[in-house]
């Protein structure tokens, strides 16, 4: 009868042993939801749009190149980098500023942070073709609703 319990009492430990060892290999990040998944991209300003739209106003002319030619890559755990491009509004900028970006459980709200930019943006889509969110942007120091779309680069 001393037999049977050993084997039992062996098997178990044999069962607690295997289950408390971890694959070295085995990957630590944190699980993404879906909406994680298509932001981690770089993305490039593509469309300004004001809410509602000024006829025979094109947003996108009033913006210096230096902001345009932006880009924006999102990093896994919130990791924000974004390269000034090829043309920086201030040569005394570094050419790449580090921040964090936050996407909300519900994919509805991205907030973005880097350099003295605090900004929150209500995401109308987010896509493997396209991220368009909207907030208030100052245009010479006029506050205007706006719908800004960025494209995924290769």
């Amino acid at each position: 009868m001393k037999h049977p319990l050993r084997l039992i009492l062996l098997i178990f430990f044999i069962i607690i042993l295997i289950s408390s060892c971890k694959d070295k290999n085995e990957s630590h990040a944190p699980v993404l939801i879906h909406g994680q998944k298509l932001i981690i991209h770089k993305w490039k300003l593509f469309k300004v749009e004001t809410v509602p739209e000024i006829p025979g106003v094109n947003p996108m002319d009033f913006l210096e190149d230096c902001y345009t030619d932006n880009i924006y890559s999102f990093l896994p755990e919130g990791v924000l980098v974004v390269d000034e491009g090829a043309s920086k509004c201030n040569d005394q900028n570094p050419q790449t500023l580090s921040g964090e970006w936050k996407l909300s459980q519900d994919e509805k709200q991205l907030d973005l942070e880097y350099g003295n930019f605090n900004q929150e943006f209500i995401v109308l889509e987010l896509s493997e073709e396209q991220l368009i969110v909207r907030t208030t942007l100052d245009f010479n120091g006029l506050s205007i609703l706006g719908s800004l779309t960025f494209l995924p680069l290769p």
